[in-house]
């Protein structure tokens, strides 16, 4: 692949951050979902497995960090500004992306993440 233009690099760079971005997100979902303990129903046998498969993922966290921020720094040096956009994990269903039911939200309200503070009836 080759680049044609100065904004040609730039939306390259920006794809390849949002990459490392998405994939740095989902490694944290994936470590952070994993059970901590045996009072949350993991048998005491999983445990140490289920401890060394977070260490894993942190570290897969930690070198996607790196890249991130490698490709940030190449948006900079081209003159351009880091990119960190990207989808709400996990999608949301028919609601759609970064969209979500807010804790105490009352009558079928949902939650914009785009606009934090603005209520969305689902009927909208």
């Amino acid at each position: 692949m080759s680049a044609y233009s100065r904004e040609h690099v730039f939306h390259l760079l920006a794809q390849a951050a949002e990459l490392e971005h998405n994939i740095l997100c989902s490694y944290l979902y994936a470590a952070f979902s994993l059970k901590r303990s045996t009072a949350e129903g993991l048998p005491t046998q999983q445990l140490e497995a289920v401890n060394r498969w977070r260490s894993e993922l942190m570290q897969v966290c930690v070198e996607e960090m790196v890249h991130l921020a490698q490709v940030s720094n190449l948006l900079l040096a081209v003159g351009s500004r880091p990119h960190l956009n990207r989808p709400n994990l996990p999608p949301r269903g028919r609601r759609g992306q970064g969209a979500r039911r807010g804790p105490g939200r009352p009558g079928g309200c949902i939650m914009n993440a785009q606009r934090p503070r603005q209520c969305v009836r689902e009927s909208q």
